[in-house]
């Protein structure tokens, strides 16, 4: 079993093939060109994902399949809104940076 995934500033514009097939409990892509993390509910062990300043457009619904996530940091994307990603309330959730937190915190 892995324990994390580590990878920074990557020229990467999708996940590597084989990643959320892994059994790591946390994934951190930091600096990245990754536009979509569909496919990340695969990734049954994962706790903490950070994924922070990229170009994830939105948060896939298969999200609230990572029923062991405390963790989301999708700060410094391009997420404009979560109107289908089903994330658990007890999920610590950061979107600083992104059009729809920058939104909400006008709209406020």
């Amino acid at each position: 079993q892995v324990g994390s995934i580590w990878a920074r500033d990557v020229t990467w514009k999708s996940m590597p093939v084989g990643i959320f097939d892994s059994e790591a409990s946390d994934l951190n892509v930091i600096n990245h060109q990754i536009t979509d993390i569909t496919g990340i509910g695969r990734m049954k062990n994962l706790e903490n994902l950070n994924m922070t300043n990229g170009k994830i457009k939105r948060i896939p619904p298969d999200i609230n399949k990572c029923t062991k996530l405390n963790l989301l940091l999708l700060e410094g994307n391009e997420i404009e809104n979560t109107y289908n990603a089903e994330i658990s309330e007890n999920v610590d959730t950061r979107l600083l940076g992104n059009p729809v937190f920058d939104r909400e915190q006008i709209d406020e």
